[in-house]
């Protein structure tokens, strides 16, 4: 099942659905091997690809494509942090490569990942996923101004072969590093965690489902992401390069080892409707950086391995908003801040009735916290922690 059972508790302003249960048996169905021995399976699919590329080169139509037009009536500071995604979208119409589905192919990452580049050497453009189930045993590498595109997630399935061999030195099921304009839209990640090695770290290596590495201009929607060993999504900058401007709309994260989704150094970036569930840690994790904006999202049973956050703030991270977030059973507490200044929720509902020894707000050391509007019904009966040695600064609109 690609979405967890805690999906139907969403509100209807979260565009939040159940799938079906047998969701990746129908894909399996629809990729059917051919009588064509494997070897001319490969060949024509090489062919496919640059014969593709080659005509669509040749005759693509400019504009923007209809599936990826900016909603209407998203709120503005949304709209401030996703200036990008018109930009990035423009790549997408440069060439376009459909590629097939061969059951023959036992890896498909390394033939994504050479359609992509190619892609980014001829200038931009994108790449399209079938219908059905695509298995990998190795990381898949996008690159500047590609998009990686599939049916919907409820229909286009990247999965990680059983007992794939290490992803040691790179990260992620899907990933990128040091790309600008990137685009991914309609796919559905599984890391089949159940079944892979764990007979080392080694083996565990970099499980994440998308792995963005000082990437800048990245747009993500109708994006599931689930069954990771890791974070379901990790965006990281270092020190000296951040990820920036990265937009993503209608995500599902569930089932994941680590964070649902982790922000390290990351500037300007936005989550725009979705839900994140069941992950092993925190549901969101925000470590430095600043300009981060949660809106109409929901974070259900997140944390329960770890005793984690609905929302984690540290690092000195800066400007963080939730708008319009549901916050549901987080075992420390709805929204956990250390170390970090200007962080503000509004018209949000924090409710940690499962734990009676959660909170809605564990802040230590958290300066110019404000709180509006804000619904709060934790089992402890009590709005934020205040332990001895809290180093806090807070204001509050609203009393309860």
């Amino acid at each position: 099942m690609l979405y967890s059972s805690a999906f139907l508790h969403c509100k209807h302003w979260l565009g939040c659905r159940p799938a079906s249960p047998n969701l990746e048996s129908s894909l399996l169905s629809q990729a059917r091997p051919t009588d064509m021995p494997a070897t001319m399976k490969r060949v024509n699919l090489v062919l496919s690809i640059f014969v593709a590329s080659y005509l669509l080169r040749c005759s693509s139509a400019r504009g923007g494509l209809s599936v990826f037009s900016y909603p209407r009536g998203v709120a503005k500071s949304e709209r401030n942090h996703s200036w990008n995604v018109q930009n990035s979208m423009k790549y997408c119409d440069r060439t376009r490569i459909p590629l097939p589905l061969l059951t023959s192919i036992r890896d498909y990452g390394p033939v994504i990942s050479a359609a992509l580049k190619m892609l980014h050497e001829l200038g931009g453009g994108a790449l399209t996923l079938s219908n059905g189930v695509y298995y990998v045993q190795s990381p898949i590498e996008i690159h500047s101004f590609t998009c990686l595109l599939g049916g919907g997630s409820a229909t286009t399935l990247i999965k990680v072969r059983p007992d794939s061999p290490s992803f040691h030195p790179k990260k992620g099921v899907v990933r990128a590093s040091k790309a600008n304009h990137v685009v991914i839209h309609g796919i559905s990640i599984n890391g089949n965690k159940k079944n892979q090695r764990t007979e080392t770290q080694k083996d565990l290596f970099g499980r994440f489902g998308v792995h963005l590495s000082s990437c800048k201009y990245v747009w993500m929607k109708d994006v599931s992401v689930y069954n990771n060993y890791a974070a379901g999504i990790n965006v990281h900058g270092s020190s000296t390069v951040s990820s920036s401007h990265v937009a993503i709309q209608r995500l599902f994260v569930d089932r994941n080892g680590g964070d649902g989704i982790s922000f390290s150094n990351t500037r300007h970036a936005s989550i725009a409707g979705g839900s994140l569930s069941k992950n092993g840690r925190h549901g969101v994790s925000i470590r430095g950086g600043k300009n981060i904006l949660l809106r109409k999202i929901s974070l259900l049973e997140n944390g329960r391995k770890s005793k984690g956050c609905g929302v984690s703030v540290s690092g000195k991270a800066y400007s963080v908003r939730l708008e319009d977030v549901y916050i549901g059973d987080s075992p420390r507490a709805g929204v956990c801040t250390k170390d970090s200044k200007d962080i503000s929720v509004f018209r949000s509902v924090v409710n940690n009735t499962m734990d009676k020894n959660a909170y809605c707000f564990h802040l230590t050391n958290a300066e110019s916290f404000s709180d509006e509007e804000t619904v709060c019904n934790d089992g402890s009966g009590k709005k934020f922690n205040k332990n001895s040695g809290m180093n806090l600064t807070a204001r509050f609109s609203r009393a309860f």
